[in-house]
């Protein structure tokens, strides 16, 4: 209905811009290479995270990179209340410049399959979706760089819980990015450990939903790229027994008011109760998990 498009916007030959993306024949970088880095105010604070989230999927910096920044969110609500760069939030900031000017991902290749694997070194998981090219120099082709919350939804996230809601979010975005499920899943457990999580149906029955009519394989063995192996940390399955131990029992309590954790516990030798009290700074609910670990 009268729709015209200009003549000048049209791009034939690489490199294309759209979207704030330059894309190549193979590869696809952000446009921006540069960021607003002086931070004086939360809001100051909130663009700049804001811009990093937005190319994250593409530079692959994880949650534990960006703590630092995602810290000074901490502190007062209020718009134009001060905020100052840590020295630990300036090294994150040029981790993520450095990203910026290096990092980049690739055009799908129709025909391959997709793979995605989870990865991690520390407390938080992330997962990267990737196809392989034998036929290119640098086989693995990333695709795209899949990342949970900062915050979790609740206290006390299990291992198996981050597998599996990374593992939704993966499967959700492949049906938005190809509409096909992926080749093969690469999970960090050992075998017997994925072998324990999916036959305990009442323990392990998000990880089970995760997989739901999954057709294709789950496999604890990664490809031997080094991208992939240097960024791998195998979980051990939880330490839980639905059964009392033949052992000393323990009890614990914390105090969120008072800041005390304590653990106590009967001397079977001396037939007298013993205790341990420590102070814990933090939420009621941080205390309460001092006592357990």
């Amino acid at each position: 209905a009268g729709l015209k498009i200009s003549i000048t916007k049209i791009q034939e030959v690489p490199p294309w811009k759209y979207l704030g993306w330059k894309m190549t024949e193979k590869t696809v970088t952000p446009q921006k290479i540069q960021l607003q880095t002086s931070v004086n105010t939360l809001q100051d604070s909130q663009q700049l995270l804001g811009e990093i989230n937005w190319v994250r999927p593409v530079l692959g910096i994880t949650n534990d990179e960006l703590a630092p920044l995602f810290n000074l969110l901490r502190g007062s609500c209020v718009i134009n209340s001060p905020r100052t760069l840590t020295p630990e939030a300036g090294a994150a900031l040029d981790k993520v410049m450095e990203c910026l000017q290096r990092q980049q991902a690739h055009h799908c290749i129709p025909e391959k399959p997709f793979f995605f694997a989870i990865l991690g070194e520390k407390m938080q998981l992330c997962g990267l979706i990737f196809q392989r090219n034998p036929s290119e120099r640098h086989p693995l082709l990333i695709i795209e760089w899949v990342f949970l919350p900062y915050r979790f939804p609740k206290t006390i996230f299990t291992v198996l819980e981050m597998i599996a809601q990374i593992l939704i979010k993966a499967r959700t975005r492949l049906l938005s990015l190809a509409g096909q499920e992926f080749g093969v899943l690469y999970l960090p457990l050992k075998k017997d450990d994925l072998d324990w999580a999916m036959q305990m149906h009442c323990k392990c029955k998000i990880l089970q939903i995760a997989l739901l009519n999954f057709p294709d394989i789950s496999s604890v063995h990664y490809p031997a790229h080094k991208l992939l192996q240097a960024n791998l940390s195998f979980r051990e399955k939880p330490m839980l027994s639905r059964e009392s131990l033949n052992t000393i029992t323990v009890f614990t309590d914390g105090s969120g008011r008072c800041h005390k954790s304590v653990v106590t516990w009967l001397n079977q030798t001396a037939k007298t109760w013993e205790s341990d009290i420590q102070i814990v700074e933090g939420s009621p609910q941080i205390v309460e998990l001092a006592a357990v670990v």
